[in-house]
């Protein structure tokens, strides 16, 4: 067994268990909503507290589910990471002569600017793909 099916047994048997999954739920969207005010207040501690209290409320709920913690936690990463590649598609680096063009830390390309109209096609085609547009005061050298 692992620490975190441990830690789920010991919550498990420790805390008041919810009769049902959806009561379970009502109990985290709870305490994530008092960590959530506790920040706008500006309190720390207590959101530390209520984050601690949803973490044993989580493993609560998966454990309501029959689902060993441990499994959720790698299927969840396996998910997010492929989400977070998904929503990084790139960087448009914008310098005052030229352009690069960066997928997934790789050099994908680079042009040369010569007017405005080019600056405001940069800015548009990074839009539209949904890359970040990192802009730069000045000249940058041709890589290739």
């Amino acid at each position: 067994m692992t620490h975190l099916q441990d830690a789920q047994t010991l919550v498990w048997q420790q805390l008041q268990r919810p009769e049902t999954f959806s009561a379970a739920v009502s109990a985290v969207f709870r305490t994530v909503e008092a960590a959530r005010r506790a920040d706008e207040a500006g309190q720390a501690h207590l959101v530390q507290s209520a984050l601690e209290d949803t973490l044993a409320q989580v493993l609560c709920a998966l454990k309501r589910l029959d689902v060993q913690a441990e499994a959720g936690l790698q299927r969840a990463l396996q998910r997010l990471s492929k989400t977070r590649a998904k929503e990084d598609p790139g960087v448009i680096y914008l310098y005052t002569d030229r352009v690069e063009l960066w997928l997934n830390h790789e050099y994908r390309g680079s042009w040369r600017i010569y007017d405005d109209k080019d600056i405001e096609q940069v800015r548009q085609m990074a839009a539209e793909l949904g890359c970040h547009l990192q802009e730069s005061g000045s000249n940058q050298l041709q890589l290739f």
